[in-house]
């Protein structure tokens, strides 16, 4: 070691320094990037996840809807079965000829998956169905009773908005 010059000793030194300060400013700075795209990818993915949530929650909102619309059709139409001007034949009639595509399976399936906090509203509108649905034949034992299918009607309504409201503050909170 001794016939090595002080000036090579001295840069060999400088070098060796040197080469550790580059050695940790880059192990920092790839630390730092790994920080910054983990960052970035997690953003990116809550992002993602609240569209899809938000598509869900319209999707779920406009197949109630039809189905909504879908049932409506029928109990009005069944006005004239509980009021005693049609016969029970001809209110299936009537009935039988509306049409639905599968909706309210759609909003349960959305519901059951991806949102299980609006299953209480969801159940309660299936409740109102079910008081409407009481006056529908061959429930002949009900008929005259316009007062309390019209009542019914009207809680299915509520319970229905309700439901939407529901959908609607589920999406606000995304």
């Amino acid at each position: 070691m001794s016939d090595i010059s002080p000036q090579i000793l001295g840069a060999i030194i400088g070098a060796t320094i040197s080469l550790i300060a580059a050695v940790n400013v880059l192990i920092f700075t790839n630390r730092g990037h790994n920080k910054r795209q983990t960052s970035q990818h997690a953003h990116e993915q809550s992002k993602e996840d609240r569209k899809y949530r938000q598509a869900k929650l319209e999707e779920c909102y406009l197949s109630f809807s039809r189905w909504q619309n879908y049932f409506a059709g029928i109990y009005v139409g069944m006005i004239g079965y509980v009021k005693g001007d049609l016969t029970e034949e001809k209110a299936y009639e009537l009935a039988g000829r509306k049409t639905q595509s599968g909706s309210k399976e759609q909003a349960e399936m959305i519901i059951e998956l991806y949102f299980p906090n609006l299953k209480e509203k969801y159940r309660a509108t299936q409740t109102a169905r079910g008081k409407i649905v009481k006056y529908f034949p061959p429930n002949s034992k009900n008929l005259g009773d316009l007062k309390s299918f019209y009542a019914a009607q009207e809680a299915f309504e509520v319970a229905a908005q309700q439901f939407k409201d529901a959908i609607r503050i589920e999406l606000e909170n995304l």
